[in-house]
């Protein structure tokens, strides 16, 4: 039987007729303004405003969790370019930002930011695209394995302190939390091991030449690596979150902000959830973490919502902008 294989590349913006590409613009902009439109009616309608004021001098904490927006995409951009730069022809940083951005706003829709691959590949060259898919997956896999190692070693941390939440699951496991330390290092272990040893070893996998090639570039090194800027990436936004804990009248010792930051992190991520849907689940993971160890409702509701609006909402705006600007009939191979 004659073997399948996937095409070396995808076709590029270039080929697309005129009016798809500003048609398809145009569509994309009303529908992410209409949707958020009525996602913060929706979910801030229900909120006091006054909540979101900061406490008198702590403005500037609010400040640099903004300014810390830019830094985590641009860890991301650089977690994503570790193995991409292996390629025939390396992107340059500023296409690949510019595509970072863009995926935040193609995947604020849809379960589990999947769209967020087709945004970034509307600045990738058709010849990098299969590499440029499968290194946005493993940068994805990369994250998840850094939120659980910083889960797991959240549980060690908070299993020394009185007063740790969800007794009830304590009770399953015997209540000892280092079961679910040991829990999230053992998946993190086996995420590791599906990328790095499983799947080049499918006999399925071993047809998709484009893919296979791709996969044959990663290394344990540039795995290191990726999982290095993901754990980067990651102490950046767990520092947005406890900047805005503290704007909004939080008070608390910063390893004990951070752990139970990273443990509520841990537990979200395992919720399967599209991005806009997001909100009832951030408040009811970070109240159900953070309250018990003396935060107020308020100012968890505060910084959870002001949190998404600053890593998510902002970052999609941005990319819808760096997406307009795509001309009709532009290549991104003539970048």
């Amino acid at each position: 039987m004659k073997e399948w294989a996937l095409p070396q590349t995808l076709p590029h913006m270039g080929k697309l007729p005129r009016r798809w590409i500003r048609g398809g613009q145009l569509a994309l902009t009303l529908v992410v303004l209409t949707c958020l439109g009525l996602w913060v009616e929706r979910e801030a309608g229900g909120l006091s405003w006054a909540m979101f004021v900061p406490v008198p001098g702590r403005e500037g904490w609010l400040l640099i969790a903004l300014l810390l927006v830019p830094l985590n995409l641009g860890l991301e951009t650089r977690k994503w370019l570790v193995p991409l730069r292996q390629t025939a022809e390396p992107m340059p940083f500023a296409t690949a930002w510019r595509a970072v951005w863009a995926g935040v706003t193609t995947g604020l829709f849809t379960p589990n930011r999947i769209g967020e691959y087709g945004g970034r590949l509307l600045f990738v060259p058709a010849a990098q695209r299969w590499a440029a898919l499968a290194y946005t997956w493993v940068g994805r896999l990369a994250q998840m394995l850094a939120t659980l190692l910083t889960g797991g070693a959240a549980w060690l941390f908070l299993a020394s302190g009185p007063g740790l939440p969800f007794p009830q699951v304590r009770a399953l496991v015997v209540g000892s939390p280092l079961v679910w330390a040991a829990g999230s290092l053992a998946l993190g272990a086996a995420l590791t091991g599906m990328v790095w040893w499983g799947l080049p070893r499918l006999r399925l996998f071993a047809r998709w030449r484009a893919l296979g090639q791709a996969w044959g570039r990663l290394s344990t090194y540039l795995l290191i690596h990726m999982t290095g800027w993901a754990l980067l990436r990651y102490a950046v936004f767990a520092t947005q979150s406890v900047c805005l804990l503290y704007v909004f009248g939080g008070e608390s010792v910063l390893p004990l902000s951070y752990a139970v930051v990273a443990l509520a992190f841990w537990v979200r991520s395992l919720i399967p959830s599209i991005t806009l849907s997001e909100l009832g689940i951030r408040e009811s993971v970070a109240l159900a973490v953070m309250v018990p160890y003396g935060w107020l409702p308020t100012t968890v509701l505060a910084a959870s919502f002001t949190l998404f609006a600053l890593n998510l909402l902002l970052p999609a705006l941005v990319g819808l902008l760096f997406i307009l600007r795509i001309r009709p009939g532009h290549s991104p191979d003539k970048d």
